[in-house]
C-alpha cells in the first residue's frame, strides 16, 4: 500500500518570507540575519533601530554606529571583531543548524484508511515510553489505536494524537485528555508560547516552547503549572515535534465570573418576580410607603 508523503503544515506569512530564496549576502549584517533566521523588521525592533537603517547597513549605504555595534553584540552575543572585521565568528557553524533534526524526520511511519486517507494514530500513555524507538516501525504504528475526527481540518496533512499524562500543564491541559497534533518538519517553525508535543529519547512531553535554536541551539520546554521547572534540550536531543491543533476532553472548563454572575442575577430576578406575584400586597405596601 502506498504511503502518502508527509505534508508540511500550513505556513504562515512569516514562514513563507523566511523560506523565500535569500539575496546574496554582501556583509556581516546580511550574514547575521540569515544566521538568526530573522527578517529585517524583527532585527530592527530587537536592536531598537529602524527597518530602513537595517536595509542601509545590509546594502553598505551607511556605517554602523558604536551604539548599534554594542547593542548587536550584547543582544546576540556576537563578537564585535566579526561585526567590524569579519573575524572571530563563523555563521556557517552556528549551533542552530537544523540538518541534524531534519535528518530524523526523513522517515515517518504513518497508516492509511481503507479509502487511502491518512489516519490519526493515537499514542496512549502506556505506549509513550517506547514511542521514540518504535516510531519508524510500521507494525508498531499499525497496532496503535486510531482517532477518527470527521472535521475537514484533519484531512490533509500528517497528524498524531497523544494522551496527556501528569499535571505539569494544568490548568490548561488535564490528565487523560487527547491532543490532536500536526507534524513539524522544520525546528525553526516552532513558535514561542505555542503548545507542542516533544518526543525525546526516553520521554514524550507536552510543553510551551521558547525557541532558542538560532541563539544557542536549544528549545526551552515550559509548563503552565509553576511547580514544574522549565526543561532545556539541545536540538540533537529532540526526535520529533508535533504542534497542538485540537483537544479532545471529557471535562468542560469552569464557568467564568461574568457567566456565573449573570446566572445568579437572573435567578434572583426570577425569584423576586415570583414572590411579588404570590404576595402582591407586600409590593403594594412598599409602593405606597
Amino acid at each position: 500500500m502506498k504511503i502518502p508523503p508527509v505534508q508540511s503544515p500550513n505556513a504562515t506569512t512569516e514562514q513563507v518570507e523566511r523560506l523565500r530564496p535569500k539575496e546574496k549576502i554582501t556583509n556581516q549584517i546580511g550574514a547575521l540575519l540569515e544566521y538568526l533566521n530573522k527578517t529585517q523588521q524583527e532585527f530592527a525592533e530587537e536592536i531598537e533601530i529602524s527597518q530602513s537603517a537595517v536595509s542601509q547597513l545590509m546594502n553598505n549605504k551607511t556605517t554602523m554606529s558604536l551604539e548599534t555595534l554594542v547593542k548587536i553584540s550584547n543582544t546576540y552575543g556576537i563578537d564585535c571583531n566579526w561585526l567590524v572585521l569579519g573575524k572571530g565568528f563563523d555563521p556557517g557553524g552556528n549551533p542552530g543548524n537544523t540538518n541534524e533534526f531534519e535528518k530524523k524526520q526523513a522517515i515517518l511511519a504513518v497508516t492509511v484508511s481503507p479509502s487511502n486517507e491518512p489516519e490519526i494514530v493515537l499514542v496512549p500513555v502506556k505506549a509513550q515510553a517506547g514511542y521514540a524507538l518504535s516510531r519508524v516501525d510500521t507494525e508498531y504504528i499499525r497496532d496503535l489505536p486510531v482517532l477518527k475526527i470527521p472535521s475537514p481540518q484533519f484531512k490533509n496533512g500528517t497528524f498524531r494524537a497523544f494522551e496527556v499524562d501528569g499535571r505539569s500543564m494544568e490548568p490548561t491541559l488535564r490528565k487523560g485528555e487527547l491532543l490532536v497534533t500536526s507534524f513539524v518538519e522544520n525546528i525553526k517553525w516552532v513558535k514561542d508560547y505555542d503548545l507542542y508535543v516533544f518526543v525525546l529519547e526516553n520521554d514524550v512531553l507536552v510543553k510551551r516552547a521558547c525557541n532558542n535554536i538560532n541563539i544557542d541551539g536549544t528549545i526551552v520546554m515550559i509548563s503552565d503549572n509553576s511547580n514544574y521547572p522549565p526543561i532545556v534540550r539541545q536540538q540533537s536531543e529532540i526526535i520529533e515535534i508535533w504542534k497542538l491543533e485540537a483537544i479532545v476532553s471529557t471535562e468542560l472548563p469552569d464557568i467564568g465570573d461574568y457567566a456565573a454572575n449573570t446566572v445568579r442575577e437572573y435567578k434572583e430576578k426570577a425569584l423576586l418576580e415570583r414572590k411579588n406575584t404570590l404576595n402582591p400586597g407586600v409590593q403594594d405596601i412598599h409602593t405606597f410607603d
